[in-house]
């Protein structure tokens, strides 16, 4: 009994080293991405960031360094976001789940939709999102 415990044991060890992790399906939007709100008088020209993990079924990230509405609200204009999404072929359809002028959390903005191109290269860092106001390149 204690022969077949001992091989019960080392045999799962050894498939827990030998097998490799079984990864998350990933999509072309996974990763770290960059862009910049229009200058003024459109917007206010900061830097945003969108980090996308997750796959099919994303978990979304973003910051914008100066929120011009933060601003005007008085409240600190570093705004970040959390959402998530689904992704069908070249979209990813996200939803806010919250948002924050620095501390203070609100309802976030409405959903919104990225469109990825790959310029039909195999070169994923002239990849490009565009979600209808700005277009974001990897960062």
């Amino acid at each position: 009994m204690r022969r077949l415990l001992a091989l019960t044991v080392g045999l799962c060890l050894a498939l827990t080293i030998v097998m490799p992790a079984v990864a998350a399906p990933t999509s072309p939007f996974t990763g770290t991405w960059i862009s910049h709100d229009p200058a003024p008088p459109t917007s206010d020209g900061s830097t945003l960031h969108l980090d996308i993990q997750g796959g099919m079924q994303a978990r979304i990230n973003f910051i914008d360094e100066y929120a011009s509405v933060c601003f005007r609200a008085g409240l600190p204009t570093y705004y970040t976001a959390r959402g998530k999404g689904t992704v069908s072929g070249d979209t990813l359809n996200a939803t806010w789940q919250w948002a924050k002028c620095g501390n203070k959390k609100f309802t976030a903005t409405p959903a919104v939709t990225y469109v990825y191109d790959d310029l039909e290269t195999a070169n994923p860092a002239d990849d490009t999102l565009w979600d209808g106001w700005v277009v974001w390149t990897r960062d």
